[in-house]
């Protein structure tokens, strides 16, 4: 029985220890935390209301293109008797990639730019003739014809040598090539495909609301998916006139200096890129957003003036992450509170607390 006593007086001994420790501690935090009541002056924080740059951005991703790509095909049937280029080389524009077999085509021209020696010839002895009056007009007519004759068959000879040479028609790298010496190439079949390298562009899509912000010339901030660290620019040069089945633009960015780009050996086309446009941007009046309080639908925040805290109705307007414009009911300078508004209510004593 004894010890029953005293197991019921150590619980209750402990039960009135921690009792009486709840409540020391709750004396401390209200005095910490002002939340008694009867403090002469509550601590908060305050900035100035002052004017700070505010900008808008659209911000989008899109492909990097090349400025033109093209695919070669062949302008002739024949087997390939020599190959001077292979993918990945670069190229100007007329270096020669292949070589079709044309001994036969070469030979036919020969012949016929024999013939329209022949031919010149002849056509010069008829007019000497028709000056004087020893061969009819109609003569001279037929060695005029056969003179055209033979400039024709010639020129469509020399084409027909010229269509054995593939040759690149722009500066770039070959991409992709679709033949082999010794292969039989048929008029169409696809030879090269080649990638220019003096410019380097990006597509993108935008919408409707956003369109409408945008104009030629405006210059934009990029950079590749792949290559974070890699920041480029360029400027819009094409947008869109009409809208696809999501209402979404397209518009096409040049990039600037492509060829120091491809140097670095890191951008590709084929690459996806972000993008970011500056849309606006100037000076507004604006304070911290954890200095507005929401008091029944009305903007509130607190001004601290002398040694008072005074709420003020402000109206306002553009927001980022961090700020919001303030468009009436505040002036530039004014000392805003931004932190400790819980304990305020108007005309109560505050205090500017130190950091």
């Amino acid at each position: 029985m004894k010890k029953i006593v005293a197991v019921i007086l150590f619980i209750l001994l402990c039960a009135g220890l921690t009792g009486s420790k709840l409540y020391t501690n709750k004396l401390i935090i209200e005095e910490k935390t002002n939340l008694k009541g009867d403090v002469e002056s509550f601590p908060v924080y305050a900035q100035e209301a002052a004017l700070r740059l505010y900008s808008e951005n659209i911000i989008f991703d899109g492909v990097l293109k090349a400025d033109e790509e093209v695919s070669i095909h062949s302008e002739k049937m024949g087997i390939v008797v020599k190959k001077y280029k292979k993918a990945g080389d670069a190229v100007k524009k007329g270096d020669l990639i292949a070589l079709i077999d044309n001994s036969l085509e070469k030979e036919l021209l020969r012949i016929s730019e024999l013939n329209l020696k022949t031919a010149g010839n002849e056509l010069e002895r008829a007019k000497k003739l028709l000056s004087a009056g020893s061969i009819s007009p109609a003569k001279y007519e037929a060695a005029l014809v056969a003179y055209h004759q033979a400039q024709a068959s010639t020129a469509e000879l020399k084409k027909q040598v010229e269509r054995s040479y593939i040759r690149s028609p722009l500066n770039g790298v070959i991409d992709a090539d679709y033949f082999e010496e010794g292969a039989l190439l048929n008029i169409g079949s696809p030879a090269a495909d080649i990638v220019s390298t003096a410019g380097l562009k990006m597509l993108a899509k935008v919408s409707e609301e956003e369109v409408i912000k945008l104009k030629i010339g405006d210059r934009v901030e990029m950079y590749a998916d792949v290559l974070p660290n890699l920041r480029f620019s360029g400027k819009i040069s094409r947008i869109g006139t009409n809208a696809n089945t999501s209402f979404n633009y397209t518009i096409e960015i040049s990039v600037d200096n492509p060829s120091e780009l491809y140097k670095k050996g890191g951008i590709k086309p084929g690459m996806y890129a972000k993008a970011a446009i500056k849309t606006y941007e100037a000076n507004h009046l604006m304070v911290s957003k954890s200095a507005l309080v929401n008091q029944a639908g009305e903007n509130i925040v607190y001004i601290l003036e002398g040694d008072k805290a005074i709420s003020r109705s402000v109206q306002t307007g553009r927001r980022d992450d961090l700020f919001v414009e303030i468009t009436g009911g505040l002036d530039m300078g004014e000392l805003v509170i931004t932190s400790g508004q819980i304990n305020l209510k108007d005309g109560i004593n505050a205090h500017r607390a130190t950091q």
